[in-house]
This record gives structure tokens, sequence and C-alpha cells, in this order.
């Protein structure tokens, strides 16, 4: 009994599977068949049995026009040898490629090419099959004149000097103009006061993309406005953006300088002021403020220069006065021209010292006391005391200098402050209330 129940179950599961594995080859096939319509549907073709597709149409002929306009649509025909199907063509340009498809019907089809695919300016190539036509796309006409290149931007007012512009015409889609399109350009110069503005009008024309016009300088310092103008076909003018280019002095015609004063005292410290008249270039242009030069002399404390500069046309320099005594001359130099020659007398700073020499002790002090200026106060706090290798400072008109045990100065070397100079004395033979 037992053994009966077994198999009836046994032969039941086998059913099972079975009709599973029927279920399961319906649907695998209903599936194929679906995906095969999906697949025809998508290429195009007409919804079929497998076994009435055929190949890709072949391509007789493609007609394109020879050349367009930049942003103009294009129709594109094609002709087959086949009355019906789908095919593929590709438009390739600068920019990459783009592929449509188009169905054919009684061996003919038209691809209709959207503006954005002509925009590029150059060469288009249409290509379905074997088969390959170009056309040509032009640019339109110009719309904007991208802000010109102009350099250099400072140039000198002297009639000789140039500048160059070089412009960039563009269509509305960014395509360089085609060659021989005309561009003004403006230069706008300065001229002398009370005067009109000189303008100076140029019309050149584009080759490769650009043109260009080269500037010479007048003989007027000042600021230059180039202003560049293209036509379009209606005859609206298209303005670039206005640059500036500065004019400036040339070198100067003539140096004349002076001294704030011609005499003064040799404190290392006063400040004496050279100075020059308003200078100009040889066009009569004020130099340009900021403009260097350099005072070159040779005085009491030896060979310098010292650099100034021009303000308000005027150049000017401050020169500290020697530490020591004596006459001081030079002149200014600026653009390779050399001024007048001009003196500053230079007075001892001191009026008198006393120096002595004393023992303390083992060591050896050297002292220096009433140390006054002409003025007859005392000399300004750090001033230097030099005593062969022994330097010092001068505080509240005095100063020390003390040297070790064992060490044997030359008592007969002279002690100098500001160039003067007083040997010291012993302190034995200092006499009562002497000033040396």
């Amino acid at each position: 009994m037992s053994a009966r129940i077994v198999r009836a179950r046994t032969t039941s599961s086998t059913l099972v599977v079975a009709a599973m594995l029927v279920v399961t080859v319906v649907v695998t096939a209903v599936v194929a068949v679906g995906a095969w319509i999906v697949l025809s549907a998508v290429s195009g073709d007409r919804v079929a049995s497998h076994d009435d597709a055929t190949a890709a149409p072949s391509v007789s002929t493609i007609l394109v026009p020879a050349e367009i306009e930049a942003g103009e649509p294009v129709s594109v025909a094609i002709t087959s040898e086949m009355a019906s199907g789908i095919v593929e063509v590709h438009a390739t340009s600068g920019l990459g490629r783009l592929s449509f498809r188009v169905r054919l019907s009684n061996g003919t089809g038209r691809l209709d090419l959207p503006p954005a695919v002509t925009q590029h300016a150059g060469v288009l190539s249409i290509t379905a099959g074997d088969v390959t036509e170009q056309l040509s796309i032009v640019p339109s006409e110009v719309a904007e004149v991208v802000a010109p290149l102009v350099g250099p931007r400072t140039i000198v007012a002297d009639g000789a000097d140039t500048t160059l512009a070089v412009i960039f015409p563009v269509d509305r889609f960014g395509n360089q103009v085609a060659n021989g399109t005309n561009v003004v350009v403006e230069w706008q110069q300065p001229s002398a006061q009370g005067t009109t503005e000189q303008l100076t009008t140029v019309t050149t024309q584009t080759t490769d993309g650009m043109a260009f016009d080269l500037l010479t300088s007048g003989e007027v310092a000042g600021p230059t406005i180039a202003r560049t103008i293209a036509t379009t076909q209606d005859g609206e003018q298209i303005n670039g953006a206005a640059i500036r280019i500065d004019e400036v002095p040339g070198t100067v015609s003539d140096i004349e300088i002076s001294a704030s004063a011609l005499s003064g005292f040799a404190d290392g410290r006063a400040l004496i002021e050279i100075e020059s008249t308003e200078l100009f270039d040889t066009f009569d242009n004020r130099l340009a403020d900021g403009t260097v030069g350099h005072f070159v002399f040779d005085g009491p404390s030896g060979f310098g220069v010292v650099a100034g500069t021009v303000q308000n046309g005027v150049f000017s320099v401050e020169l500290v006065s020697p530490d020591k005594p004596g006459t001081l001359t030079g002149h200014v130099e600026l653009h390779g021209r050399v001024s007048n020659e001009i003196s500053v007398e230079f007075e001892s700073a001191i009026s008198g010292f006393e120096a002595t020499l004393s023992q303390v002790g083992t060591d050896t002090v050297l002292r220096i006391d009433v140390a006054l200026d002409p003025t007859g106060a005392f000399v300004a706090d750090g001033t230097e005391v030099v005593w062969g290798e022994y330097r010092t400072q001068i505080r509240l008109g005095a100063a020390e200098i003390r040297l070790p045990a064992g060490a044997s100065p030359e008592s007969t070397a002279p002690i100098e402050i500001l160039g003067t100079e007083v040997r010291p004395m012993r302190a034995e033979q200092r006499p009562m209330g002497a000033s040396q």
C-alpha cells in the first residue's frame, strides 16, 4: 500500500516538473519573438518575420549644396537602388560627428540638418554608406569686433615711436569673418592745449581673420584712444571696445639745478635739497612724474650717487651733509643728459673740545669734554669720536675711551670729531682752564 503511494507521488512530481519546463520554453519563445519585434521597430525596418529581414540599402548618390552661410539649414538628398530601408547618415566637421537615420521611400530619402549643425565655418562632410560629399560653410556677416590687441600700450611722443593694433572681427557664431572685410580704425591722439584733438581714421581689411594698423606717435604727450568699427551689409556699424595708449614725454632737453643752501655745517646730519627747474622734452612736453635721475657728487666724505625722482615736472633729491668740512660738488644725470655743476661749502661743525689722557689705576683713560658746535651748544649725541683704532660716541657733550691694563696707546695720535682733530694732553700737561 505504501509502495503505491510513493510511486503515485513520484509520478505527480514528474508531471509538475514537465509542466514547468513547457511553460519556460513557451515564455522564452514569446520573449524572443518580442525582442525581435522590438529590435525591428528600433532599426526602422517594418515589423516582419526574421525571414523578411534584408541588409542595409546601398547608397547611390548624396546631393548637398556646394556652399552655405554659417547657421543656415541644409537639406541632404539621398538616392539608392533599393526602394525602401533605413540609411545611416553621418555629418562630420571640426567639432565632431553627428549621426542620423533616414528612411528611404521609392529609392530616395531626405535629411534636413538644423542650423545648430552648420554654425561652425569650415568643411562639413556628409557620409552615407560608401558615398561622401562635402559642403563648405562660410562665415556670415560681421556681428562683433573682439577687443583689439594693442601694443605697446606706452609709446614716446617723439613723432617716431609706433604701436600696433590687431583686430579680430567675428560673425554671430564666433567665426572669423571672410577675407577682405573692411574694418575702420580710429586713433584719437592728444594735441596742444586749446586745440582740437587729432583724429586719424584708417580703413583696413581682414586677412586670415584679422586686420591691423600701425600708429606713429605724435609730438604731444597724453592719452590716445583706439576705436574699431566694422559695417554689416545693411550698413549697421559694429563698434569694438575703446583701448587707451599713453604717449609719454621723451628725453629731457635741458637740466638746470640749484641747492637749497650754498653752505652748511659738516655734521653728517643736516639735509641739503638739490632741485631742478621744471623739466621738458624736446617737444615741450613736461617730464612725467616718477622719472628717475641721479645726483652724482664728490666731497669731503668721498664720492657718492643719490637717486631722485621727478614730481610735478621738477627733479629733486635730499643730500645728507658730509661729516667733514670741505667743498662738495655735484651734478644731475637724467636720460643720459648732464646738468650744470653746483658747489656747496661745509664748515666744521665743531667749535672746540678738550681731550685729556689720565691714568686711573692700571687703566689709561681718554676723556673728551666740552664738545661744542658753532652755536655754543653741545655736539649732538651719537656723534662719533675716533682715536686711532678706538671708537666711541658723544653724550651730553662728553665722551670717554678706557684702555685696558697693559695697552700702550700712541699718546700723540689725534682725536677726530666731525673732521676736527685735536691731540690729547696728559692731565698734568693741561693748563688750567685750557680748551683744545
